[in-house]
């Protein structure tokens, strides 16, 4: 479950990172931007397309598709004459998203030697890249080549509980959030939950599907995992878009054929995220549900919320830290009653 964890972030950070690109002629600086910002939508649409990768091989074909994206990307920039002023500005922001395909093609390289630790490396390098290339966006004033999970940061004022702080909430499992009665039951023996369909969007988010391989890897992750295989009941896997059209976290769901919490199993399925983890602790939501906070070496961060026989996994990039625990109180507001 680990490997799937780090396949599903490698996805996150080509998506995240996605928001960055351009096009256009010699127009005035609102039509320069505007065609830039017209392409940054284009990239970030034919990202989101590409699926996610359950293995290695889909990992490094996945790659192979986003450099040519990037690539596609370059020679649409290369069309566009930028204003005198914002030249210099736009030559790097050309060459950063050059660099983007550089290091997409270095990903199917380390994808195809299957090498976790270039994969990392490269993960790292994107992040950098993304931030560089965001910095460029807004000193060109293309407000929606910015992603925006780069605004977003863990506070440290009175507005965010600390793990001692004691629990207002209800239970989640007596919100209460439960599955479709409708499941399809896959050969594994676990249900599908269409959570699209399912289920309400945070406020402020909506739902885009994930792909038909992260739910797959999510399922084959659970049926390898003797103390977990027998108990999994139905789960379900979603995206969760920003307004500004950012992916900002994949979510998992799961229900599970007996209550799970206080017990062995619960062990177990924390062990399986937090096993390698660089740091994790307890938490609670600013509404008061309690969930485990994990950082990954790879710079991916997750939230397990785990309550009787349901539970709740958000990954999404360093920095989100905050974001995720409001988008789970977010999820359990809209689906409650």
């Amino acid at each position: 479950m680990r490997i799937t964890g780090r396949r599903v972030a490698a996805l996150a950070t080509f998506a995240l990172l996605a928001g960055a690109c351009g096009g256009g002629s010699s127009v005035s600086t609102e039509d320069f931007i505007d065609d830039l910002e017209d392409i940054c939508r284009d990239i970030q649409r034919d990202i989101d397309d590409l699926g996610d990768p359950e293995d290695y091989a889909a990992l490094e074909d996945l790659s192979k598709d986003a450099q040519d994206i990037f690539d596609d990307g370059v020679d649409r920039l290369e069309e566009l004459e930028a204003p005198e002023d914002l030249q210099n500005d736009f030559d790097d922001f050309v060459a950063i998203v050059a660099d983007n395909a550089e290091a997409a093609d270095d990903m199917a390289k380390a994808a195809g030697d299957e090498d976790d630790d270039a994969i990392a490396e490269i993960g790292d390098r994107l992040e950098e890249l993304k931030a560089d290339r965001n910095d460029l966006a807004e000193e060109l004033g293309a407000d929606r080549c910015i992603s925006e999970d780069e605004s977003t940061s863990p506070t440290t004022d009175d507005t965010t509980p600390t793990s001692d702080a004691p629990v207002t909430a209800p239970p989640i499992s007596q919100v209460p959030i439960t599955p479709p009665t409708t499941i399809a039951v896959d050969p594994q023996g676990i249900g599908t939950i269409d959570i699209a369909n399912g289920f309400v969007a945070p406020d402020g988010y909506t739902f885009q599907d994930a792909g038909p391989e992260t739910l797959d890897a999510l399922k084959s992750a659970y049926a390898q995992t003797p103390s977990l295989a027998t108990e999994v009941a139905s789960a379900g896997t979603v995206l969760l878009v920003d307004d500004a059209g950012t992916v900002a976290s994949v979510m998992f769901l799961t229900f599970w054929s007996s209550e799970i919490e206080g017990t062995e199993k619960e062990d177990a399925y924390l062990a399986e995220y937090t096993t390698g983890s660089v740091s994790n602790s307890e938490e609670v939501t600013p509404a008061g549900y309690p969930y485990l906070l994990y950082t990954d070496p790879d710079d991916t961060i997750g939230l397990l919320a785990v309550d009787a026989d349901v539970s709740i996994w958000l990954l999404a990039n360093v920095g989100q830290e905050t974001q995720v625990a409001e988008m789970l109180d977010g999820f359990i507001a809209a689906n409650a009653g």
